[in-house]
């Protein structure tokens, strides 16, 4: 973190102000854990708007000092109006110290509009997110996106406007939605192309799976909503369900709006989903895998980590050996549960080998998953206290597919 006094803060702020437009600009982020001496602080430029909004309470006299500097800026960039939020408080947030605000108040950015609504501890959107909506609608085009945590759509007006065919905006705050739903008009955009889904996200993801697969999702949520979300124990849960959720070669932002909390907490729950290719050398066997519809198919041999498997039907498959694969990481279909720990997994299918040298018959525990029509078997094998994983592909895939599913 850096250490500065206030007049560093106005030289920060004048500087981010230079060429100024209308356009909606984050001026000053003290709430990104970079300066810690105004940490509670953000400034915002919004048209002809100056707007400072305060997260903590600072005593009396560190407050004047900051709205004086702000109302020598607001004078010598030519703003019109100069408001002070203060977040802190239970109500009367706002504090207009100059000029006044316009009822049908908008935001601009990159060509768009958006609605304003300054009775809200939220106006509408997100300067600071800047960035990832320009990134979202370069490439939207011919793209299916699912935008978690929606709020009043900002992601889903970026997207069509970017020539996505679908966006699907999840949101459990209606009244959010609705003014999502202003944002597209406008913007003239298609609404046909939207949808608006009033759900409690960690309850409904039956229903946002129906609409998907999704070439891009967006998981923007808050740092806290009661009775919904909370970044530091719910955020693993949306990374766990979206092999459900994507399509291949998904784009995911995942976005992180939790000053306590670093862009390494997103690193590392993503990384805790993932399991480490191992150079396991395979042993000639013959396989044959039984599922729930009693149907058996004969396997040969496994040549290799990466060989290709073929039956007397002439179906191909592909199996890799895999380690560090904790198995309670796997999202089940719905119909399944799992209640029993790691080494007693429900077998859900079941493959046999028969080990070809000594002709000794090995069951293994089996989950049966599916993600773009390629069904897959996630299996593990404990012998001698030793325990050997690996997938089973139910038909010849691309390396960057096989890595994509990984």
């Amino acid at each position: 973190m850096n250490s500065i006094n206030i007049e560093k803060l106005k030289e920060i702020i004048l500087e981010n102000l230079e060429n100024r437009t209308i356009e909606i600009k984050r001026v000053f982020h003290g709430r990104g854990n970079f300066y810690s001496d105004f940490e509670y602080l953000v400034v915002d430029s919004i048209n002809d708007i100056l707007m400072a909004t305060f997260f903590e309470e600072v005593d009396v006299d560190t407050q004047k000092e900051i709205i004086k500097i702000l109302d020598e800026v607001y004078a010598t960039k030519g703003f019109k109006t100069l408001i002070i939020q203060r977040r802190y408080k239970k109500d009367n947030l706002y504090e207009i110290v100059r000029g006044k605000i316009s009822e049908n108040a908008v935001a601009y950015e990159n060509g768009l509009k958006y609605a304003l609504n300054f009775s809200n501890q939220n106006i509408g959107i997100f300067p600071d997110m800047k960035n990832g909506r320009s990134f979202i609608k370069e490439i939207s085009k011919d793209k299916k996106v699912l935008n978690l945590f929606s709020y009043t759509c900002a992601f889903s007006v970026c997207a069509i406007s970017g020539g996505a065919l679908k966006v699907v905006n999840v949101d459990m705050a209606k009244n959010a939605l609705t003014t999502g739903r202003t944002n597209h008009h406008l913007n003239n955009l298609e609404a046909k192309k939207v949808k608006f889904l009033p759900y409690d996200i960690l309850k409904s993801w039956n229903r946002i799976k129906k609409e998907g697969p999704y070439d891009i999702i967006v998981i923007d949520p808050p740092s806290f909503q009661k009775g919904s979300f909370e970044a530091g124990k719910d955020y693993e849960k949306i990374i766990r369900r979206l092999n459900e959720l994507a399509a291949f070669k998904c784009t995911i932002l995942s976005c992180l709006n939790a000053p306590e909390l670093d862009s390494d907490f997103i690193k590392n729950k993503f990384s805790e989903r993932t399991f480490v290719l191992s150079s396991v050398t395979p042993y000639s066997c013959k396989i044959s895998i039984s599922n729930n519809n009693h149907e058996r198919i004969e396997l040969s041999s496994i040549d290799s980590i990466k060989s290709t498997l073929k039956t007397s039907i002439e179906e191909k498959y592909l199996i890799e050996f895999v380690s560090n694969m904790d198995m309670k990481n796997f999202i089940l279909s719905d119909n399944i549960s799992i209640n029993k720990s790691i080494n007693e997994t429900t077998t859900i299918g079941k493959i046999n080998f028969r080990d070809t040298t000594t002709n000794e018959m090995k069951s293994w525990g089996c989950i049966t998953n599916k993600i773009n029509n390629c069904s897959f078997h996630i299996c593990r094998y404990e012998k001698n206290s030793k325990i050997y994983q690996y997938i089973l592909y139910d038909k010849i895939i691309s390396d960057e597919e096989r890595k994509w599913i990984q």
